[in-house]
């Protein structure tokens, strides 16, 4: 079977937890004797043009196909991140090229929706696996700008508002103006290619509601939607996605990073961990204000790159105050992942947006370190709370406080915590599932794909 993935983006380049994602079912399926090939974004924000020329490389043993685009530089910038022509045209040959049996999206923040139309007018059958909101939320996470949690039913009007009320083309003119009038006048330049890709309108100002009606129609295209935690199918289905198409199906890890030769080395204090993207909604700046709150002996590292959100980095090293107990450690390739576990007795995960999976608490738990994580989301579905680790109310620094205070002050719960460590699902129990639900959705379209492609 040839099968095509389409990532936002794709390692080494970006190891976000969708990326990482997809690499890892992308091996397992290969192992499993199928041609797989990936179609992802690359540079996202470099370079003089919009679209660069294709750049084709093998990673991992994986075929990979990227495409350089530089947003800020469309001519029409907040469409292009929904409905991009130029995208399209790329994705079109592309396909023509590997004629996939079957393609499995995994996200469509950087090259639009575009790659679920193109592939359903092919008669190509599409898998949708739904790592984020994008469908439903601009900012993805479904977190307002204020940093409280959207529940996504709300007016298109509403989504304009918590894109720009931070930025100055709203704050300004909002002084002297009710607020229907300013974001009247927003949308009225939203219709104004030139203020489009004005600093401060670019990707901001738009026609929301054609967003939503674009994508709502994206979305029921698709012949089969996949959500890796229970509460998702729900959620999904109470905003009119397509009930019969969604599925759940819980996602592996890829377990080969693990040997379990890497010896933990004891320490004289606690060894608190976060691993991630250093932005906002991870709520990092909720887990620094709770280590400086402790007492008793205790580091915390932070793994990530600091220059993601360079105002927001700027923010937790004013909240570190310094102190000499709190490590910026930086990235790390995924490959010393264990060395870096080894040296971490408790993980951290203090998200603030209803995470749809979170890898990485299944890596620490693989790793034998228990977990403690907000309980929101697809957190809780990995953490069973005083078992395998704790789970506290999402942005509550003091319960946060409790819980890692309780392992300062009493070491040997480490231990009950580890013994609590159930099995973890790998990517390979994963993959054979998958491919059943690609060999039923191919041998459905299997006639007449080759006749419409070719």
């Amino acid at each position: 079977m040839r099968i095509c993935y389409v990532s936002n983006f794709f390692p080494p380049e970006s190891n976000a937890g969708t990326e990482i994602y997809t690499l890892g079912i992308a091996q397992a399926m290969q192992a499993r004797g199928h041609a797989v090939s990936v179609f992802a974004a690359g540079r996202w924000a470099e370079g003089d043009l919009y679209c660069g020329q294709p750049r084709d490389s093998v990673e991992y043993g994986i075929p990979v196909r990227r495409l350089d685009l530089n947003w800020r530089r469309a001519p029409d910038p907040f469409r292009y991140l929904y409905d991009n022509p130029i995208a399209a045209k790329h994705w079109e040959v592309y396909l023509r090229q590997v004629v996939p049996d079957v393609v499995h999206i995994m996200s469509t923040y950087t090259l639009s929706a575009c790659v679920i139309f193109i592939a359903k007018a092919l008669g190509l059958p599409v898998i949708v696996t739904l790592h984020d909101y994008w469908f439903l939320c601009p900012r993805i996470s479904l977190v307002r700008s204020d940093g409280m949690i959207c529940d996504g039913h709300v007016p298109a009007r509403e989504c304009l508002k918590c894109m720009t009320c931070r930025e100055k083309v709203y704050r300004w003119p909002r002084k002297w103006m009710p607020e229907g009038t300013v974001l009247a006048m927003l949308e009225l330049g939203a219709r104004v290619p030139m203020l489009a890709r004005m600093r401060g309108f670019t990707g901001l100002v738009g026609n929301y509601e054609a967003r939503r009606m674009a994508l709502h129609k994206a979305i029921h295209l698709a012949d089969r939607i996949l959500v890796p935690s229970r509460f998702l199918a729900p959620f999904f289905i109470s905003h009119g996605f397509p009930a019969e198409r969604i599925q759940v199906l819980e996602e592996g890890i890829d377990t080969r990073w693990h040997t379990g030769h890497v010896p933990r080395k004891p320490a004289n204090c606690l060894r608190i961990g976060y691993i991630g993207q250093v932005i906002p909604v991870k709520g990092v700046h909720v887990l620094i204000a709770a280590f400086r709150r402790l007492h008793g002996p205790a580091i915390l590292t932070i793994y990530g790159e600091p220059r993601q959100n360079q105002a927001y980095f700027e923010q937790l090293n004013a909240l570190a105050k310094g102190d000499p107990h709190i490590i910026f450690a930086g990235r790390f390739a995924h490959e010393a992942l264990e060395q870096v576990l080894a040296q971490v007795d408790v993980l951290v995960v203090p998200s603030l947006w209803r995470e749809t999976f979170c890898i990485v608490a299944r890596e620490a738990l693989l790793a034998g370190v228990p977990v403690i994580g907000s309980q929101i989301g697809g957190i809780s579905d990995a953490i069973q709370h005083g078992q395998n680790g704790y789970l506290f109310p999402p942005g509550d620094v003091e319960a946060l406080v409790n819980y890692l205070q309780r392992l300062i002050d009493h070491p040997s719960l480490l231990d009950d915590l580890r013994h609590g460590i159930g099995r973890i699902r790998s990517v390979e129990e994963e993959a054979a599932e998958m491919e059943v639900e690609y060999e039923q959705l191919v041998s459905g379209h299997r006639a007449g794909l080759k006749e419409k492609i070719t």
